[in-house]
């Protein structure tokens, strides 16, 4: 029976949804038994999976991870938003790195622009203004460049410096704007700001979606 009970408690980890659909004491056991059978595989009789269900215990409750999360999200300063913003994906190396650092001086920080480079195995992404665009491809040589996007946006949340101590922040913003389809291009931080990449045609309705979390 131990055996059986780990094997069910395992698949009961794994799945943030049962977790908390457990927490919150909205599932039948009977029908979770059935779906962990099912669905899980748990090669075992219904009756032993209900038993293992209803001695199943949370070690680290999730329900009070996320509404510490979402106080502290409430706690947020300000939201802002940018639009008209472009993504450029260059190859790393040498060549470009020189290059590199020619691109700050296009940018006017003391105006709002902005420069944001991230860095992957094999490739360099550059979020710029689109208004810098044409003058900073200009700086690389065309074998460089691996793509360009333009027509996104940014919203920046200006959050309590807790938040970044805080598990979950991260995870109720991707959860709402998953539930809304709406996908991000780029999800990053620089503390206490939260940096969200989206396409524009998805910043007003990003923008009705993320406001009352942060209230």
């Amino acid at each position: 029976m131990a055996s059986i009970a780990k094997q069910v408690w395992q698949k009961i980890k794994e799945d943030i949804v049962i977790r908390r659909a457990i927490e919150k004491k909205i599932i039948s056991t009977k029908n979770l038994a059935m779906h962990l059978i099912k669905v899980k595989k748990v090669p075992v009789s219904i009756d032993a999976v209900v038993s293992a269900i209803r001695r199943y215990k949370e070690d680290s409750p999730l329900e009070k991870k996320f509404e510490q999360a979402r106080k502290i999200l409430r706690k947020s300063n300000d939201i802002k938003m940018t639009s008209n913003i472009a993504q450029v994906v260059l190859r790393k190396n040498k060549h470009t790195q020189k290059r590199l650092v020619k691109a700050f001086e296009l940018v006017d920080y003391d105006i709002g622009e902005l420069l944001i480079i991230m860095q992957g195995e094999g490739s360099l992404k550059l979020m710029v203004n689109e208004k810098n665009l044409k003058d900073l491809t200009k700086l690389f040589p065309p074998s460089s460049l691996l793509s360009k996007t333009k027509g996104l946006a940014l919203i920046n949340i200006h959050m309590s410096e807790k938040a970044q101590k805080i598990p979950g922040v991260g995870a109720i913003i991707t959860q709402e704007l998953t539930l809304n389809d709406i996908s991000m291009w780029e999800m990053m931080s620089s503390n206490p700001d939260l940096l969200l990449f989206l396409e524009q045609k998805d910043l007003a309705k990003t923008y009705e979606i993320i406001y009352p979390l942060c209230q």
